[in-house]
């Protein structure tokens, strides 16, 4: 390819999977359809594959393979700094909190300039108009003074059979509608012409509308509150405690993925997993590779449990309401901080100083926080193991 030296100048360091086929056959991840053209071989090799996707801008689908092929703790820590990018923007432009009781509710209807009744015309505005109807008046006199003479010469037995025929054809009118000819047209030009015709508010289709207006809006408020009680609005401040935890306990589990912290990440995780730094948690508990980590049993992760995890987190993490990105943009940067990490160009190693970790610093650069240093575990709390390095048999590398 055209940049070949320069992706060989990037070395995927922390690839967990060489090939392709290793993560469809020990992850089980499931390539794509559309994706199968861009495998070129049974050998080709994971970093080859990433390099492909990314230069052809297919950004989402960087991330959903690095998820399986990227080193655990790596891939933990490429969610967490996605996590950390939506956080900030965020911070800058927060989400809006939808009441589910505004859902369907009427709103008043806004009437465009345009579209308003034109202001009443002063007198000099209708002094043409006038002036005009007078003509029109004169000219219609006129003319059926015209008439009336015309029919003074038509003779009376040809004048009295069409009075018949028109008078036969009157009454069949008037008692289908109530009103011959002439009485209709005289009483619709009455109304038009008369400036206090208006509709009559007190019709029975407007009641009819008020009506159905009111059981409908009553329906809706009945429906607001048994979705309420079923399912009530979680407590903002509740949400981002759990959110803060969850970091925290992820950002605890990078930097010593021990039995402890993997317990603990656990724990917030089942009592936040709709929340991506919740599911997040629940990735770092599945990436130990030990369902059981505190006890002597190993129960193995499932393959592609925590891949497919992580995938659902960067997911969430593109769709999140608020922030300054979009969805696509989201990916991208998404794709590009998963290729600095994979490329060991952005790691955990600078972040374990005396520094406030990247998630608490959101927002708090004037409050007291727990520093990278002081969440390290202490001495007494590691397990007899070892903790920070140890590797459990039957089980998959943090």
């Amino acid at each position: 390819m055209s940049d070949r030296l320069q992706w060989l100048n990037r070395h995927a360091l922390l690839l967990r999977h060489r090939l392709v086929r290793d993560a469809v056959q020990q992850e089980k991840y499931k390539l794509p359809f559309a994706l199968k053209p861009l495998v070129t071989g049974d050998d080709m090799e994971s970093a080859d594959f990433v390099e492909v996707l990314f230069n052809a801008g297919k950004h989402r689908e960087v991330c959903e393979f690095l998820a399986y092929c990227m080193h655990r703790r790596a891939a933990v820590w490429w969610g967490y700094r996605c996590l950390v990018t939506l956080l900030e923007e965020q911070e800058k432009v927060p989400p809006v909190v939808v009441d589910i009781a505004d859902i369907g509710k009427p709103k008043p209807l806004t009437v465009p300039d345009w579209a308003k009744e034109p202001p009443e015309p002063t007198p000099e505005q209708l002094a043409p108009i006038t002036e005009l109807r007078a003509k029109v008046q004169a000219k219609s006199d006129e003319l059926h003074k015209l008439v009336d003479d015309a029919m003074a010469l038509v003779p009376p037995n040809i004048r009295k059979m069409f009075d018949t025929i028109y008078g036969a054809v009157d009454d069949m009118f008037k008692q289908e509608y109530g009103l011959t000819t002439r009485e209709l047209v005289r009483k619709a030009a009455e109304q038009i012409d008369d400036p206090l015709f208006v509709v009559d508010p007190e019709s029975p289709i407007f009641k009819a509308e008020a009506e159905l207006k009111a059981q409908i809006e009553a329906m809706r408020q009945e429906t607001v509150e048994l979705v309420k009680s079923a399912m009530p609005a979680p407590d903002p401040a509740e949400v981002k405690q759990n959110s803060d935890d969850a970091m925290q306990a992820v950002y605890r589990w990078i930097v010593a993925p021990d039995e402890i912290n993997t317990q603990a990440a656990m724990e917030i995780g089942n009592k936040c997993p709709d929340l991506p730094q919740g599911l997040l948690a629940m990735v770092a508990f599945w990436s130990y590779g030990n369902m059981m980590p505190t006890g002597d049993t190993v129960v193995q992760t499932p393959p592609g449990l925590a891949a497919n995890g992580l995938g659902s987190v960067l997911l969430n993490a593109a769709l999140a309401k608020g922030g300054t990105r979009k969805y696509a943009e989201r990916y991208a940067l998404y794709a590009q901080i998963g290729l600095d990490v994979l490329q060991g160009r952005d790691t955990w190693g600078e972040s374990t100083g005396d520094k406030i970790p990247p998630h608490a610093a959101i927002g708090r650069e004037n409050g007291k926080v727990e520093t990278a240093r002081q969440i390290m575990p202490d001495e007494q709390e590691k397990p007899k193991s070892g903790g920070y390095s140890r590797w459990v048999p039957g089980a998959s590398q943090a």
